[in-house]
């Protein structure tokens, strides 16, 4: 019990980490002038800002499919957790 409990707070760093890194990077990176390939690593330089650029829609479609696959994992995890379920 105690190892999944250590595991799903392993997790939960690990991804409040990226998000910490990937708003970083978002918010600082351009005034830092990190390099090009620091920039990659956030999704959200992917995505051009419509009024600054045109908009392309594979890197729209292909952030959407991978949050849409993350939602699916998201509520698997969910259903195995038993939360849902009504204790007898």
């Amino acid at each position: 019990m105690a190892d999944g409990c250590l595991r799903r707070r392993r997790r939960w760093t690990i991804t409040w980490a990226c998000w910490a890194a990937f708003a970083f990077i978002a918010f600082l990176g351009p005034g830092l002038k990190l390099a090009g390939w620091v920039a990659d690593l956030s999704p959200t330089t992917h995505v051009v800002v419509p009024p600054l650029g045109t908009i392309e829609a594979l890197p729209i479609v292909a952030l959407g499919a991978i949050a849409a696959v993350l939602c699916v994992a998201a509520a698997v995890g969910f259903r195995r957790r038993g939360c849902l379920r009504a204790e007898p």
